[in-house]
């Protein structure tokens, strides 16, 4: 169940930029919130934390526009440690990221009503 700061936030949000702009971005983070996930994984496998990074940026990103903090800064993490080249703990920070991400675009989908 989403946080009453979420619900506030999102509630904003919606406000600020009307419910099917919003709604078209939370669409935007579900569609693409495993692809980002399996990709910063398997950048990290073949080494290339560059691109480790990256994806975790646009996670971030996605994850911002939705005022999902916590997982805002778990990308962040992975960025911070994918510039200090420091793989095992990307990979640490990523298997954190997972769960919440998941919760995250569970929330939204209820949330939105998206399937």
């Amino acid at each position: 169940m989403p946080s009453q700061r979420w619900l506030k936030d999102i509630g904003e949000r919606k406000k600020l930029l009307g419910q099917d702009s919003v709604k078209r971005m939370a669409e935007t983070f579900v569609e693409e919130m495993d692809a980002l996930l399996d990709n910063m994984v398997a950048a990290l496998r073949c080494g290339n934390t560059g691109e480790a990074r990256r994806w975790a940026h646009h996670l971030g990103g996605n994850a911002g526009a939705l005022d999902f903090i916590e997982l805002t800064d778990l990308a962040q993490q992975i960025e911070i440690h994918c510039i200090k080249n420091d793989k095992e703990s990307a990979f640490g920070a990523i298997q954190m990221t997972i769960p919440i991400a998941q919760r995250d675009a569970s929330d939204i989908r209820r949330h939105f009503g998206i399937e």
